[in-house]
């Protein structure tokens, strides 16, 4: 078979083992990673010695003739396409609003732009990947051997380079079947049914749009200025094409075209003697600054921005179509760096470049299809226009161009009507969470729904004279974990009525790793101190929170999470709570908390001036009237606000106040703390924790992501 033939084998493996095999997929994520660090491994040396060769090898006189005939046509192609882009990309439906939005962090706070895009230093712009800034040297030096009489050597060895990138290239290509079967495998696990149906359609736009410039819109536009029939074009340029897609490299075209171009040129009396040598430099130079296809980053980038609920800045969204076009210059491969580099800019969040990678495999196509062509069409347009040959067929030209805006218009519509439906389809939020059986399965387990209910069944629930608290787990062969209700992620009821939560599994792994029985209690907050002094349960979990009123009459284990205070906030009004110093300037502000002397407290302090608002819990908030803001912890708003469309949990600037979490225990309960902290070490080194974080706690928002 072909190995376009064994990627689509690769591909659709891949989707089956996902859909079959789940989150068991993680394990094959390395594979793609080592692929798409094969891929960007060459990028830059292929880059660099492209420009520098194709620049450097022009004299300066035939260069400044070559800019002034050529401007025109890199306006044109440029613009047109990235225009094209911009009108395409309506069909990105303004998002849902983000679940978190976190005022607080300078995540986001990028590089300078300037150094972005003017080469300060090469090695840092290397290291950082600014793309902008090593093309702009890449060409300054370009210019600079331009006027060096003794360069064929140096030039000869950029050719050698980029000759050998081509090679690794290649090489690397080979291991494309089995790497987009591993990130195919790995995405398709853990996908939701709406990111699947927004991928599908962002793939749908991408190739539709792009046959219909490489094939239609690119050769008319050609046989609209230079004396060619459309049909003329496309054979003459069937073969490199062809190989082209085979390959899925546009280098292995540059022949064809060439052969092309020359022929057209002798066929309409164009004799010139330095007509070879033209055209090859055009040629040469138009490869990595005519790939018309590698600018459809653009249009990923604003689509990885809608899949992941990022707001960009009015800023950053007039200046990317510009970043994109720096960035691009190269091979379709060095888009990856691309893409990395725009991603690192965005600060977009998951792994833009990996899903690129992944969604390449089926784009590639369309974009060397893209590139081929947009690098022919400059190369047709320079030669003939620096000989003077041009000549426009104006009523063609508008023609075409009125039937490509209107194509896309129509696409974009159509795509923005799928993907609004897309939007509605209903996502899984925590209340459908559920505990893995792997956790629970040997675990003797039972839940009391109320304290009255545990004390009526356990009436000498407490210490007796003289007994630790170990002692009486070893003697009873019970471990008795105090929950709390609607403290999610940590302990709370799903939709099934089952208590889960992040707390409730480590409950579960704790009592296997005592190898008793396991009983879960709930706690009134107003009786929780005379409960753990009497020694009723044991540990005291369930988002607990560390301060000084509580070491009073109990003592912590280690802290095993921490997260700064947040507001939940209407998502229409997220705006109005960005900055602390102005929420205290409110008159009037309400702000809700539930039933916790800690949570009141806190609350009376940061906002001293509002109106309390008490509820039993926050699962009742939404029922509650006459309330501005909640006060919550940051990810415990946010996993609250994935479940409950119309709500976003936002941490203001200044605010400072951060929550630690521990599990209490009664105050002489040495030996008992000293063990749970062991548990937590062991369970910390083995990875347990980390992957109950990322279950109950980052899964439960990943349907959202940080803002500014």
């Amino acid at each position: 078979m072909s190995l376009a033939a064994w990627i689509g084998l690769g591909a659709a493996g891949g989707v089956l083992t996902g859909i079959l095999a789940g989150d068991v997929c993680k394990a094959l994520q390395p594979i793609g990673s080592a692929y798409v660090m094969l891929l960007e491994s060459v990028v830059y040396p292929y880059l660099i010695s492209s420009l520098l060769h194709g620049l450097g090898r022009l004299s300066p006189k035939v260069a400044l003739k070559l800019l002034k005939k050529s401007w025109p046509f890199y306006l044109a192609a440029w613009g047109g396409t990235l225009g094209i882009i911009y009108l395409l990309s309506l069909a990105f439906p303004s998002s849902p609003p983000p679940i978190i939005v976190d005022a607080a962090d300078t995540a986001r706070t990028g590089p300078d732009f300037l150094q972005l895009i003017l080469p300060g230093n090469i090695f840092r712009d290397l290291a950082n990947n600014y793309v902008p800034a090593v093309v702009l040297l890449s060409a300054l030096f370009g210019v600079a051997i331009q006027g060096i009489e003794s360069k064929d050597r140096v030039l000869d060895i950029l050719v050698l380079i980029r000759t050998a990138c081509v090679k690794i290239w290649r090489w690397v290509v080979l291991l494309a079947p089995v790497a987009v079967f591993a990130m195919f495998a790995s995405t398709v696990g853990t996908l939701r049914v709406a990111e699947a149906g927004g991928l599908v359609v962002y793939l749908s736009l991408f190739l539709i749009v792009c046959g219909i410039l490489a094939m239609v819109v690119v050769p008319v536009v050609i046989s609209s200025l230079v004396p060619v029939r459309y049909r003329e074009v496309i054979y003459d340029l069937r073969n490199g094409l062809t190989l082209a897609l085979v390959t899925t490299l546009s280098v292995v075209a540059l022949p064809y075209i060439q052969q092309a171009i020359e022929k057209l040129a002798k066929s309409t009396g164009l004799d010139d003697e330095h007509k070879s040598e033209i055209i090859e430099t055009s040629l040469a130079v138009n490869y990595p600054l005519g790939q018309l296809g590698n600018f459809f980053v653009y249009f990923f980038i604003l689509f990885v921005a809608f899949y992941t609920r990022t707001s960009l800045s009015t800023g950053e969204l007039a200046a990317l179509p510009f970043m994109t076009l720096f960035s691009c210059f190269g091979s379709p491969t060095s888009t990856v760096n691309a893409v990395d580099f725009l991603g690192a800019w965005l600060k977009l969040p998951g792994h833009p470049t990996a899903l690129y990678v992944e969604t390449m495999m089926i784009t590639r196509y369309g974009q060397v299809a893209l590139s081929v062509m947009g690098f022919a069409f400059l190369t047709y347009l320079m030669t003939f226009n620096y000989y003077g040959r041009i000549k426009i067929r104006l009523g063609r030209l508008l023609a075409c161009v009125g039937l490509l805006v209107a194509c896309t218009a129509g696409l974009a519509w159509g795509g923005h009507v799928l993907l609004s439906d897309v939007l509605k389809t209903p996502q899984k939020t925590y209340l459908g969470f559920t505990m893995p059986e792997d956790l629970t399965k040997g675990v003797k387990a039972k839940i009391y729904d109320s304290r009255e209910a545990y004390l009526r069944d356990n009436p000498d629930a407490g210490l007796k004279p003289g007994e630790t608290v170990l002692g009486r787990i070893q003697r009873t062969q019970t471990l008795r974990v105090g929950y709390g209700r609607e403290i999610v992620p940590f302990t709370y009821r799903n939709e099934q009525g089952d208590l889960v939560g992040y707390d409730v599994a480590c409950a579960y792994d704790l009592a296997r790793s005592l190898n008793v029985k396991l009983v879960f209690v709930p706690v009134v907050y107003d009786k929780v101190e005379q409960d753990v002094k009497r020694g009723i349960m044991d540990v005291w979990a369930g988002g607990v929170y560390v301060v000084e009123s509580r070491m009073l009459w109990g003592t912590f284990s280690q802290s095993y999470y921490h997260s700064p205070m947040a507001l939940i906030v209407p998502s229409d009004r997220v705006a109005e709570f960005m900055d602390m110093d102005e929420i205290l300037c409110r008159a009037n502000l309400s702000i809700a908390v539930f039933e916790n002397p800690v949570m009141r407290g806190l609350a009376k302090r940061l906002f001293p001036q509002a109106k309390q608002l008490v509820v039993p819990d926050y699962g009742q908030l939404t029922a509650s009237k006459g309330w501005d803001v909640a006060l919550w912890t940051l990810e415990q708003a946010g996993v609250w606000a994935s479940g409950h469309p119309g709500y976003t949990a936002v941490r203001p600037k200044h605010m400072g106040a951060v929550m630690i979490f521990a599990y209490l225990m009664h105050k002489n309960s040495d030996r008992m703390r000293q063990l749970v902290d062991h548990w937590l070490d062991m369970r910390q080194a083995d990875g347990f924790l980390a992957k109950q974080r990322a279950y109950w706690i980052e899964g439960a928002v990943a349907g959202g992501v940080r803002d500014r």
